[in-house]
């Protein structure tokens, strides 16, 4: 049986490192950003993520209101999450 928590860091490390080939770059930064309800799990998720590949997460956070505020204004951004 897969644990909550680790099954959620495969899958951010699914997303995140699928983006890596169509970059080109070998280690890259990652910029995220997401709802503030998030930042327990994602902190704990991001250096994970970054143990494992060697890659950066680099995490904002606001509320989803903000967030999505943000992403409407042209903020540029690898990764949104929102509720």
């Amino acid at each position: 049986m897969v644990r909550p928590k680790r099954m959620g860091a495969t899958v951010l490390i699914g997303i995140f490192t699928s983006m890596l080939p169509a970059a080109g770059v070998g280690a890259a930064e990652i910029t995220v950003l997401s709802a503030v309800a998030m930042t327990p799990a994602l902190d704990d998720l991001a250096r994970e993520f970054e143990r494992r590949t060697g890659h950066t997460v680099k995490v904002g956070y606001a509320t989803a209101g903000v967030v999505s505020d943000r992403i409407g204004d042209g903020e540029a951004v690898d990764v949104a999450i929102l509720p």
